[in-house]
């Protein structure tokens, strides 16, 4: 994985709760103590897979695999906002990341592997073939088609559809999700839409595949991607009433009819969805022979239903009623679980669903659509120019990655030194504003630039901004009811940058936790792994065994939170400002 990547990394059901009678997880015969279990990561730019004793949470074993192509920039156009990855590539880069990981284990402890989970990226779906897997894997036709490949969450082609979605059935629809990102394809490239036979989400054809299971009639749809990218449970059932799937939970997807005024296409899509979602930590299937081989993983162990990596990142970092957990990668997620009724509302938010990380619990989700991307950025800015075309051709990918590792290091040692009443304050919409009230068409700002500014001053400001939006985010939540008393960050940002999580802390004027990040979302995974094996009854059992643990707690220093004080201020403004420009600008 690059080292810009290493930085700022992605950390992005049961049919009933847990809990509920015949919905518990199998129990497999086996000697708990001596268990171990698999979490995967699928993020932005590479897979982790990690080993974990279950009573512990102790890691055995730790490999990484990169998406090379997806390093290349293959399949991808960032001008149009259009981020594609092969699924052919996902696939060979998790055998060698298990093998490397079973690799690590001492043979006689290889047996011991009990069940294996994932969670990727999302929204994040994908055309699938009459023969259950992947377009672009499925023949020669579509192998180099992105339309045919994973469309990856941070892709916005589908900003025109988002809005006719959101218009026809008036519910937030963001550019990010599963509808809009399908209806896009299929109207600019008949012939995947032709070819597929329904559309999935990384995080449920891949479980699939590891299972040898090739009807998609039969995959176990992940609450998680069914509940906040493809609106189950909030856009009401097929017969239109108010069916219990938790929580005062409405089940089903919108009907075939709603989807239907939008495109026909759509309404035989939610036709091949089925008419159940699962909570992760119940078993998806059995890993198959030939994954088994390629993998090195046990034959016929349970495989997990799937999951998100903000889910499974928030679930490591010890996420319950009350703590609030903050994944900070690329971009950043803020994930609560509650107690209070779905029925009550939380208008403004990213997504709420019922189960999706803790069963029986409300998990609501905001956040932020670019956080260490923002510095990604600036970092890309001082890099250019190293050939003619500001590409790297010269040296290898190893020195690319030790340059962006002094670049990364020098500003974060320079800004830290600043007197930063002086620098510029930024807007951070540099890929759009999730929440509150999501709008991914609009755009970032600076404003006080001065020649004086050099690099190390911008650096601070985008670090700031990011923590601005959270501020405004937790603001949100306080003022929807739910309570926030423990911040728990996670996720490449605070496990490498200090600077980062001093700004965060002296913003929100609040202790912030930061939690081990290296392996959250694998980590997690792994949680969820060991109730789908039966070595926990429960998610919430499981967390208290094997949540990562605290780093340290970076503490608001009250004269510097004085100073952000009327900054944000103007943080606010330039939001205000920003926003009005772009009404004007569009109309």
């Amino acid at each position: 994985m690059p080292l810009a990547e290493r930085w700022i990394e992605s950390v992005d059901d049961v049919r009933m709760p847990f809990g509920a009678p015949g919905h518990r997880a199998v129990i497999v015969e086996t000697d708990d103590m001596d268990a171990l279990v698999a979490g995967v990561d699928f993020g932005t730019s590479g897979v982790r897979v990690v080993i974990v004793d279950p009573q512990t949470g102790a890691p055995h074993a730790v490999a990484a695999e990169p998406f090379p192509e997806w390093e290349r920039g293959r399949y991808c156009d960032p001008p149009a906002q259009s981020f594609r990855q092969h699924p052919r590539e996902l696939i060979d880069s998790f055998h060698r990341a298990a093998a490397g990981a079973v690799a690590q284990l001492p043979v006689g402890m290889r047996s011991r592997i009990r069940a294996v989970s994932v969670d990727t990226t999302g929204s994040s779906p994908t055309a699938i073939a009459s023969t259950g897997v992947p377009l672009a894997i499925s023949s020669d036709t579509f192998a180099e088609d992105p339309d045919a490949m994973v469309v990856l969450w941070k892709d916005h082609t589908a900003e025109v559809e988002a809005a006719r979605i959101e218009r026809s059935l008036g519910v937030p629809y963001a550019s990010e999700w599963f509808w809009a990102k399908i209806l896009h394809i299929v109207e600019t490239n008949g012939a995947v839409a032709s070819a597929a036979v329904t559309w999935a989400e990384h995080a449920d054809w891949f479980p699939a595949y590891l299972c040898g299971n090739r009807d998609p009639a039969t995959w176990k749809r992940c609450r998680g991607g069914a509940a906040h990218k493809a609106l189950w449970g909030h856009g009401g059932s097929r017969d239109g009433h108010r069916a219990q799937g938790g929580a005062g939970e409405f089940a089903g997807y919108p009907s075939a009819e709603r989807l239907g005024r939008i495109s026909p296409y759509l309404a035989t899509v939610v036709n091949t969805l089925g008419s159940e979602v699962w909570s992760p930590g119940l078993p998806f299937g059995r890993l198959c022979t030939s994954e088994a081989t390629a993998t090195s993983l046990p034959p016929g162990i349970p495989v997990g239903v799937g999951s998100f990596d903000a889910h499974t990142a928030a679930l490591s970092a010890g996420v319950r009623p009350g703590t609030i957990a903050k994944i900070i990668g690329t971009s950043s997620s803020d994930m609560v679980v509650t107690d209070l009724p779905l029925s009550r509302g939380f208008p403004g938010v990213e997504s709420v669903a019922v189960g999706s990380i803790v069963p029986g619990l409300v998990t609501i989700e905001s956040g932020q659509a670019a956080y260490g991307d923002l510095v990604e950025w600036l970092v890309s800015l001082l890099e250019y120019g190293s050939d003619a075309t500001g590409r790297w051709t010269s040296t290898s990918d190893n020195d690319r990655r030790n340059d962006r590792s002094r670049i990364f290091g020098r500003l974060e040692a320079e800004a830290g030194r600043l007197a930063f009443q002086n620098a510029p304050v930024a807007l951070d919409w540099w890929n759009g504003r999730r929440s509150p009230h999501g709008d991914l068409s609009v755009t970032g700002a600076l404003s006080g630039l001065r020649l004086a500014n050099g690099p190390p001053a911008l650096y601070f400001s985008l670090w700031e901004s990011a923590a601005f939006a959270t501020r405004i985010v937790h603001e949100h939540l306080r003022n929807s009811g739910v309570a926030i008393d423990e911040i728990a960050a996670i996720g490449g940002v605070p496990d490498r940058s200090d600077l980062a999580m001093r700004i965060l802390a002296d913003v929100l004027n609040h202790p912030v936790s930061v939690r081990e990040s290296a392996n959250a979302s694998a980590h997690g995974a792994a949680i969820y792994a060991a109730v789908a094996a039966g070595i926990h009854p429960d998610v919430s059992t499981a967390q208290a065994h094997m949540q990562v643990k605290e780093r340290t707690t970076v503490r608001p220093e009250p004269s510097r939170a004085a100073l952000h004080v009327a900054r944000y201020r103007r943080y606010r403004e330039l939001a205000g400002f920003q926003e009005r420009l772009e009404r004007a600008t569009t109309t």
